[in-house]
């Protein structure tokens, strides 16, 4: 009887100690992605052309806009105006009531995740489901998949850290499961960035392009040694 209820409390405790220590990685991770800017990879690509028209060579998300506002009417912005923008991005929301990052729910390129479960280990495996607030609308800012997503109540993304870059895949594990990659901007390649975007504008000496994690880069005129693991 004593060697039953020993088993049954290393049992129980091996499963509270597995939560907590998911729970304690997943902030990490969510720590990790709030401090940092990552963004949809081919950001670069526009980034190193010095021209922001280069980006409707990857996507059609970037429009110019109109709306009907009660006080001014119709308001028109262009697809450059940075307060309209279409960042694809990852944003991690911070809990109003206890300043803290929320460990249940963020943002990928304007669609909200709500975080059902949770599996750290080399790849981070995250079980959510999406916010019923998204929609086509929310489709029209991002050149991500969403479509494919909303086939499911429920899904399951898999990231994977390389370096600067961030490789989330959808559902598997598989290349042809990779729904999108991220890479971190540091903060000054970040403004130069918005620059090019808000005016055409940068300075490529202030920029650093990110790596993988065995030391090459994308955008440096290198071989490229490394990639998608």
């Amino acid at each position: 009887m004593r060697v039953i209820k020993k088993i049954f409390l290393l049992l129980l405790f091996s499963i509270f100690y597995s939560q907590l220590y998911s729970q304690e990685n997943l902030h990490d991770f969510l720590e990790k992605l709030y401090t940092g800017n990552y963004v949809i990879d081919f950001y670069c690509d526009v980034l190193k052309s010095g021209k922001r028209d280069t980006i409707h060579n990857f996507s059609d998300v970037y429009m110019d806009r109109e709306y009907s506002d009660p006080d001014y009417g119709v308001v028109k912005y262009k697809w450059y105006d940075m307060e309209m923008f279409s960042m694809d991005s990852i944003d991690i929301r911070i809990d109003d009531d206890t300043n803290k990052i929320d460990d249940e729910y963020f943002e990928i390129s304007f669609h909200g995740l709500y975080i059902e479960s949770s599996s750290l280990d080399k790849t981070i495996e995250i079980q959510f489901r999406e916010s019923v607030n998204d929609d086509e609308f929310s489709d029209s800012f991002s050149s991500l998949n969403w479509k494919l997503v909303r086939q499911n109540r429920v899904n399951t993304f898999y990231f994977r850290f390389d370096g600067d870059y961030l490789y989330v895949y959808l559902n598997g594990e598989t290349d042809k499961d990779l729904f999108a990659t991220f890479v971190n901007m540091n903060d000054e390649t970040f403004s130069q960035f918005k620059n090019l975007i808000a005016n055409n504008k940068c300075d490529l000496s202030k920029v650093t392009w990110p790596r993988h994690a065995d030391g090459s880069c994308d955008y440096d005129g290198k071989p490229k040694k490394g990639g998608k693991k």
